[in-house]
């Protein structure tokens, strides 16, 4: 049904350039005797494309193993386009005794839950399962 003499005609359009969003992340973290680590993240906006983010994002977070199998993570982000506000995310990680796979669930916000900070942010819940690990 395709090619110069198909029974059905293809008309094309004109070439439309869009940019796309592009962004510059940088980020370190260290590791604190296998049971904690910090990091922070900036991620810095290179155009203003249609998706991307308005602003510089900054972000700090935490997991702290408190058993051998169990870890929580935290920490704060602000930026991008939260428009000020400064969101405090949660999260509970399980892992297999092997480390062959874990389960986690998180919130981007916990405040959203517990009162309405600086106009709160959106609810989300974020649901995670089965990450298959393969090590050395």
């Amino acid at each position: 049904f395709a090619g110069t003499k198909s029974p059905l005609g293809w008309v094309g359009d004109n070439p439309v350039k869009v940019d796309l969003p592009s962004t510059i992340r940088v980020g370190v973290s260290y590791e604190f005797y296998k049971k904690a680590h910090v990091g922070i993240d900036v991620i810095v906006p290179r155009n203003d494309a249609p998706g991307n983010i308005t602003e510089n994002q900054f972000a700090v977070g935490v997991d702290f193993s408190i058993t051998r199998n169990i870890k929580i993570s935290t920490g704060l982000n602000t930026g991008g386009n939260a428009q000020g506000n400064i969101n405090l995310p949660l999260g509970v990680t399980y892992y297999a005794p092997r480390g062959l796979y874990e389960f986690g669930l998180a919130t981007k916000d916990i405040s959203t839950y517990l009162a309405n900070l600086n106009d709160g942010s959106t609810i989300s819940f974020g649901f995670g399962f089965l990450r298959f690990k393969f090590n050395k």
